[in-house]
């Protein structure tokens, strides 16, 4: 979930470094740091805090043309200054940035010790075991690193600067890595979103590699066998990020959406009709994706089953292992994954391949770890979601697998025209949503428990409501399907606990009605998302009229846009919610 960077050749490698760490900070803000080579010596500066705060303006600049930066969501440790990366050997010679967790530490740390009881252990971190071992080789650096690398256990991606070598030095075993190639400078990263303009061109450093960094080249190794892997560059745009209104990548993302959903509309249909003949032919399909990319799995297996008339299943990524022995090539596996580096999707992916079964996965990060071990990759095209909140991309996955039910029931423009018609209708309720919120900010916001319940589509964005509040607001909240609240949620509702319902006017109404009514004859305040006003609800966030599936998706604007104008109201940050970070790149 770190965030690591590395620059060579520039004069400026350390204010560079910033400003990759900027754009990487959605990775993790626990902690950052910098290492800087400068002659025969590395400068060392970190602390806890956001990247602007541990390097401020006035602080003297660091010379020298290597550097490299990290930005940390902590796994192992707390969250102290010692902790924080770069992490140095004890000479001071060597320091490393690394994201990911080294399984086998503790059995290291134990051998490095009764080899060489000298080393000074600094921190509570597993990263720091790394730079420890290179200098214990006492081999230069690209060689220490093969060495290095064949004795760690776990997950990694590492780069490394020594004060004897003239070289950066990374490499990569299940965590992603990019080289960035400019003019006169090289820059490796876990994004391709940390490197500035000049970058041309990109290399993506494959699973299970070591790659050599001079200022204006590079060599590519396989850790295994030490040979070399000749690779070309691809061309790379660098990516925009804006901001609006209040300067939260949140509020961008959440306007985003009607051009999103306008992208999909306008997408490849050749792509969607062979995607949709193969999960047509597969015996069972089953979808799988962690947090919001499950619950739009969850409203898109409705939408399969509504038009399609193709029962699947939804499972989290996490426990596809446990029906192993039902997965075989006659299971299609549908992935979904914003980032396309989610370790647990990608583990289950693996291991779905392993089993003979075909993947199609839903991604916005082309070119991911995901896309590379994929049968076939269905793009969002959503662009940059930066906040740690998924908003566009739960829109951009749930519209998506509604244009490939279409698409498998040989209707694929009516989808098309559908999603053209939400974009419009979104375009107008993104105007209208925050005035109808208003109202129910203050009767919320210092609430300690709240329920959500929905029916049929409407139960995933329940759970997604309730996932926002819950990760953005601070707010407890807890999702259920409608029907399940007299069977032994309704004992938690007691005088003045908020119950939001997902209630647009479908087949679903008067069911969903009735159980908030049960709720609100127990002393629950009623808060109702529908297009149909009831005397039921104390407070009504209303909807558009649409298609009974697309309902899922102008629901979503009101039940994101209340946790995010809680958060503010609470003087909580929604883009950087505490404990959390935008990809889960460890188990």
């Amino acid at each position: 979930m770190c965030g690591i960077v590395g620059v060579i050749g520039s004069p400026k490698a350390y204010e560079k470094t910033i400003e990759s760490l900027n754009r990487l900070e959605y990775r993790g803000y626990d902690s950052a740091g910098i290492g800087v080579k400068d002659g025969h010596k590395i400068e060392i500066r970190k602390d806890i805090g956001y990247v602007n705060n541990v390097f401020t303006h006035d602080m003297p600049l660091l010379k020298g043309q290597m550097a490299i930066g990290h930005t940390r969501w902590a796994t192992q440790g707390e969250v102290t200054k010692e902790n924080a990366h770069p992490h140095i050997d004890c000479t001071g010679q060597i320091a490393i940035v690394h994201n990911g967790v080294i399984d086998n530490y503790q059995a290291l740390l134990e051998s490095l010790q009764e080899s060489d009881g000298k080393h000074n252990i600094r921190s509570q971190c597993d990263s720091e075991i790394i730079a420890h071992l290179l200098e214990w080789t006492a081999l230069p650096l690209r060689d220490a690193m093969f060495v290095v690398a064949e004795q760690l256990v776990g997950q990694f991606a590492v780069v490394a600067i020594s004060s004897h070598d003239d070289e950066l030095v990374a490499m990569r075993r299940g965590n992603p890595l990019i080289l960035g190639l400019a003019d006169k400078c090289t820059y490796i990263a876990s994004d391709p979103v940390a490197f500035p303009d000049e970058v041309k061109s990109i290399v993506f450093i494959g699973d299970n590699e070591l790659v050599e960094i001079h200022p204006t080249s590079f060599t590519l190794y396989d850790l295994d066998t030490c040979k070399v892997i000749v690779r070309k560059p691809e061309p790379y745009t660098p990516s925009v990020i804006e901001k609006t209104g209040t300067g939260y990548r949140m509020e961008t993302e959440m306007k985003q959406q009607p051009t999103v959903i306008r992208a999909i509309a306008n997408s490849d249909k050749d792509l969607y009709m062979r995607l949709a003949f193969k999960i047509a032919r597969a015996q069972n399909v089953i979808l799988i994706g962690c947090g919001s990319s499950r619950h739009a799995a969850l409203a898109g297996r409705v939408a399969i089953s509504q038009i399609a008339q193709k029962f699947t299943e939804v499972l989290v990524a996490s426990e596809l292992e446990e029906f192993g022995e039902s997965i075989n090539n006659q299971t299609m596996i549908i992935a979904l994954s914003q980032s396309g580096e989610t370790a647990d999707v990608i583990r289950a992916v693996q291991f779905a391949r392993q089993q003979g079964a075909p993947v199609i996965s839903l991604i916005n990060a082309l070119n991911s770890s995901l896309s590379r071990i994929s049968n076939d990759v269905l793009p969002l095209y959503c662009g940059n979601e930066i906040s740690v909140a998924a908003t566009k991309s739960f829109t951009a996955q749930m519209c998506s697998l509604f244009l490939l039910s279409y698409a498998m029931d040989c209707n694929y423009e009516k989808g098309v025209a559908e999603l053209k018609n939400l974009a419009d209708i979104l375009d107008q309720q993104l105007i209208d949503i925050p005035k109808s919120i208003e109202a129910v900010i203050d009767q919320l916001k210092d609430q300690e428990h709240m329920y959500y319940l929905g029916r049929g589509v409407n139960y995933p964005l329940a759970c997604e409501g309730a996932l926002k509040m819950k990760e953005i607001a601070y707010i407890h909240a807890e999702s259920f399907s409608s029907g399940e609240l007299k069977h032994g949620a309704i004992a938690l509702i007691e005088k003045g606990t908020p119950v939001l319902g997902v209630c647009p006017a479908d087949k679903f109404y008067v069911d969903t009605m009735a159980n908030l009514q049960e709720a609100k004859a127990r002393g629950a305040i009623i808060i109702g998302v529908s297009d149909k006003k009831d005397k039921v609800y104390d407070y009504w966030l209303p909807i558009p009229t649409v298609t009974p599936l697309f309902y899922s998706v102008v629901a979503t604007v009101p039940l994101h846009m209340l946790a995010y104008f809680i958060s503010i109201s609470n003087g909580i940050n929604p883009d950087r919610p505490r404990n959390l970070a935008k990809s889960v790149t460890v188990k």
